[in-house]
């Protein structure tokens, strides 16, 4: 007990101490917080579809066939010739590209 009020002591001397060591594990603790939120709604949940694995990404639909280079792109309509449901299939649109406005 007597440690106790010793430190309780010692942290109302110093106040600027004090506030570093309150605010530290709070600052800390909000961080991991927010950027867990983050992870957990992008990468965690389960995508606002009805069937997901239909999903089809147009802006990048992989490797043309035959090409052992992995940068470069497919056609975009190969996965519309591929596919009968494209029409009853959501499409996932990407934003615009505002970098260089």
């Amino acid at each position: 007990m007597i440690d106790i009020r010793l430190a309780f002591r010692t942290l109302a001397k110093t106040p600027f101490v004090t506030a570093v060591v309150i605010a530290s594990p709070a600052l800390g603790i909000g961080a991991n917080s927010a950027i867990f939120s983050l992870f957990d709604q992008i990468v965690l949940r389960p995508l606002p579809v009805p069937e997901p694995g239909q999903l089809v990404n147009f802006a990048a639909p992989g490797p043309q066939q035959g090409s052992n280079s992995r940068n470069q792109a497919g056609r975009c309509d190969e996965p519309r010739r591929q596919s009968r449901q494209i029409g009853r299939s959501p499409v996932v649109s990407p934003p615009p590209n505002t970098a260089g406005t």
